[in-house]
């Protein structure tokens, strides 16, 4: 080579110059159609990303990722592996802490029931809380607890307990789980005030200085994110959560710097992978960002991470291992300092043994045998993160001032700002899936009628219910978050179609009266069929006609009674308007086309077509009114 470093044979191209390579792929076809795609926040994210991508001066850089040095961590790993224990049993909970331990966990993660009617371990007495440790050496792993409004009696056991076992003040690792902000938003309800909460944990907060490290508050997002919540929201609402616990913890006593030391943050990554990335990593630099604000220096978020609740379908519930994997890589890639994997059937019900070992060894595999986490930051330097990143900075920035603005996260939700913020995300959200626009693996595309059922494990043996005394008096009431898992709709109407299938011995049918050759009908047979059995109807292939009469008398054969035609535009423009006309003859309730019917939607209605199905229509409502016509003609 005749050239240098300095001076390179080869010139950079600029963006202009990608452009014009990617049009003459494209052929004529929008460049911002094709290729562009949104966020949920309305974000751009542009494919060509490159120098010429400049994130904004005034925000910090990234705080250097605590791996290896945080000591949360017992084992030299890259981020802790957790596991929530939720049998409702104290012993059945001991005996599944210690198998998780045994077997590649680093902390006890214990979920607490709130009430007897609540999901989680039954933990009424300080006794219980032994039980469910016992054989632990709780000086030697981080214990974590999650007990919601509960959560400060769980956190004064917990001291007993390191106490009663003279484990040292410099052994003593975890979190108590603290948030009350939280509570109140998925409750709906919280004992007192919030403040009434703040105090107490202050006072906690000082007990446990000299600890080796206890966090004391945590800034959960998880009730958000499960109900609807953007990346920007989420980011937003973090930080809402995190000021807000500053403010309070500094009111009732604390410094900054202590406040600061004892709140950590709860984030969720799902399977998007590179948005869940850059959200994790613009989250590090915002709270960077409030600590220079507060005139500390920039510190990265004791940040811990979960797979996402509302990705987890009941239907098809093995490829949540899939969607569990893709998110456990992407909190691993942006920095999680902590990390939980949901188990494959968590939404069936309590996990067995199997899905927990699979949850576990997810993160297993990708520490010791794919090697995340052996680099500090591996997304760093690749543009279309970067910008991405940066662009979800600014979105969650921007979200954060405006609830601020109206007067901090206690009173955004107290007016019910957050919640209307939120479900308006989850309801635009709801269209793109109810359009198919966006696809659920296992559910709303691919699905199988005949899957076999996951198993769960038993739920008896919970300890009486001991209520304690009211620790507050009165109570702060909203309007409670709803959970919007993204596959309940179409889940919903496979649970009515096997309803129907219980009460008449059959599933809810409907004829694909294919017409011509297969090369003909064959796409659009292929996604009708698919699109029925996302809804829990059964759909009867035709072996193809050359005429409207045969058709009918496949249909008639079939049994069915709905019938939705499939083939080519072409062979529609002669062979549609007869041949629905011959299946409503031949008995059919309501036949559809499975197409756009453009400019001759009326003249295929008036032989008596029903309606037409094709991408991009709102299908969910098409799936309801079949059922609507099914159980007219029942």
């Amino acid at each position: 080579m005749s050239g240098s470093f300095d001076q390179p044979d080869f010139p950079t191209p600029t963006r202009d110059d990608w452009l014009r390579r990617v049009e003459a792929t494209l052929k004529g076809a929008d460049y911002d159609k094709r290729l562009v795609w949104r966020t949920d926040d309305g974000i751009a994210v542009d494919p060509l990303g490159g120098p010429w991508t400049k994130v904004r001066p005034e925000w910090p850089g990234l705080p250097p990722f605590t791996r290896g040095a945080s000591p949360i961590q017992p084992l030299p790993r890259p981020w802790t592996v957790a596991q929530p224990i939720m049998d409702p049993s104290p012993e059945r909970a001991n005996r599944a802490l210690l198998e998780a331990l045994a077997n590649g966990v680093d902390s006890v993660d214990l979920m607490i029931a709130e009430d007897p009617h609540a999901p989680g371990i039954g933990v009424w007495r300080a006794e219980d809380l032994a039980i469910v440790l016992k054989d632990v050496v709780i000086g030697a792993v981080p214990v974590r607890l999650n007990a919601g409004i509960r959560a400060l009696e769980l956190a004064e056991w917990l001291i007993d307990l390191w106490s009663a076992g003279a484990v040292d003040k410099a052994e003593r690792r975890g979190a108590f789980g603290i948030d009350p902000l939280g509570c109140l938003a998925r409750r709906g309800s919280l004992p007192g005030t919030v403040n009434d909460h703040l105090g107490p944990a202050a006072r906690l907060a000082a007990a446990v200085r000299g600890y080796a490290d206890v966090q004391v508050m945590n800034a959960d997002t998880r009730p958000y994110h499960a109900a609807g919540a953007t990346e920007g929201q989420e980011l937003a609402i973090a930080l809402a959560t995190g000021v807000a616990y500053l403010r309070g913890l500094t009111t009732a006593g604390l410094s900054l710097e202590q406040a600061v030391a004892v709140i950590g943050f709860t984030l969720v990554s799902d399977a998007d992978v590179i948005t869940s990335i850059a959200k994790l990593r613009a989250f590090r630099r915002l709270w960077a960002n409030v600590t220079e604000a507060c005139g500390l220096a920039a510190k990265p978020p004791r940040l811990a991470v979960e797979t996402a609740a509302r990705m987890i379908t009941r239907r098809d519930p093995w490829v949540n291992m899939l969607r569990g994997t893709a998110a456990a890589f992407a909190a691993g890639i942006a920095g999680a300092e902590l990390i939980t994997v949901a188990p494959y059937n968590a939404a069936l019900g309590l996990p067995d043994d199997f899905a927990r070992r699979i949850a576990r060894n997810v993160q297993l595999i990708l520490q010791e045998e794919s090697g995340i986490g052996r680099v500090a930051d591996p997304a760093g330097g690749a543009w279309a993160i970067e910008r991405l990143t940066d662009q979800l900075a600014e979105k969650g920035w921007a979200l954060f001032q405006e609830i601020e603005a109206r007067g901090g996260m206690a009173v955004a939700l107290l007016s019910g700002h957050v919640q209307t913020m939120v479900h308006a995300a989850a309801v635009a959200r709801t269209r793109d899936y109810a359009r198919r626009k966006r696809l659920v693996t296992g559910v709303s595309a691919f699905p199988k009628l005949d899957e076999a059922a996951a198993q769960v494990a038993e739920t008896s043996g919970q300890p009486a219910f001991e209520p304690g005394a009211p620790r507050f008096e009165g109570e702060t009431k909203v309007d409670p978050l709803q959970p919007r898992p993204l596959a309940a709709e179409f889940e919903a109407l496979r649970d009515q179609g096997d309803a129907i299938a219980a009460d008449t011995g059959q599933r809810p049918q409907i004829f694909l009266a294919n017409l011509g050759r297969l090369a003909d009908f064959n796409t659009r047979t292929t996604w009708a069929r698919n699109l029925f059995e996302a809804g829990g109807i059964a759909a009867l292939p035709g072996r193809g006609c050359d005429n409207p009469q045969d058709v009918a008398r496949e249909f008639q054969e079939s049994g069915a009674k709905l019938a939705i035609i499939c083939s080519s535009d072409a062979i529609y423009e002669t062979m549609a308007a007869p041949t629905a006309k011959a299946l409503k003859n031949a008995g059919a309730c309501a036949v559809y086309l499975a197409g756009r019917p453009g400019d001759a939607e009326q003249t295929l209605k008036d032989p008596g077509l029903h309606g037409f199905f094709f991408e991009g229509a709102d299908v969910l409502a098409g799936l309801r009114d079949v059922y609507d016509i099914l159980s007219k003609s029942a």
